[in-house]
């Protein structure tokens, strides 16, 4: 089965669902399809596919917030599912002729009869072993995946940054992290175990 949205020549973009066929000894895999609904372009954001029984129906929205979404269709089709995920992938202009470089980033992919998704995962923990402090650039709240964190560590009161432990190695700071999957890194600050008590000093002429 494939479920998806797609562009048409005329600059239309069709949410699509299609059966691929058994082959035959001489026949091959052929998509017989089973929606074609026309949307807005600006609509093509999200996809949704939902099945109870064998009536299967897809839904699409240009948010993903609750109240967005549209229905474009349904069909029935009798299907014992073995395996299911995600892909993605682009078609080529014209014969013979590249397919257009392509990247999709999958934020995640749920089983719902596996129960609620857990909260998310922070993309980036930072641990903190002795005395000192670690800035994020930008900040940890405010980092998506696919950029790139700047850490820098800064020691307190006489301690010294002795370096990186986790998804990071070594002693570079500041140090620059690719944010790809989350990441948990820790600094270590090494120092004697000595305390400071800081003095008011007047000074003046005699």
């Amino acid at each position: 089965m494939r479920i998806d949205f797609y562009a048409t020549s005329n600059d239309e973009v069709v949410v699509f669902a299609g059966i691929w066929t058994t082959p035959g000894v001489t026949t091959p895999h052929k998509l017989q399809p089973k929606l074609n609904e026309t949307i807005s372009l600006a609509d093509a954001n999200y996809l949704r596919v939902t099945r109870v029984g064998i009536k299967w129906t897809v839904f699409y929205s240009a948010t993903g917030a609750v109240s967005d979404w549209q229905k474009a269709g349904d069909f029935n089709y009798t299907m014992n599912v073995a395996r299911t995920g995600v892909y993605a992938a682009n078609l080529k202009p014209s014969a013979g002729a590249p397919a257009p470089a392509f990247t999709a980033e999958i934020d995640f992919f749920q089983n719902q009869a596996e129960g609620p998704l857990a909260e998310d995962t922070p993309l980036l923990t930072i641990n903190i072993v002795g005395n000192g402090s670690v800035s994020a650039t930008p900040p940890v709240a405010q980092l998506a995946c696919g950029q790139t964190a700047t850490l820098r560590a800064t020691p307190g009161l006489g301690a010294q940054f002795d370096g990186w432990s986790g998804d990071a190695t070594g002693a570079t700071n500041p140090l620059s992290v690719f944010i790809n999957r989350p990441r948990t890194v820790t600094a270590t600050f090494a120092g004697s175990n000595m305390r400071y008590i800081a003095l008011p000093m007047i000074v003046g002429s005699p």
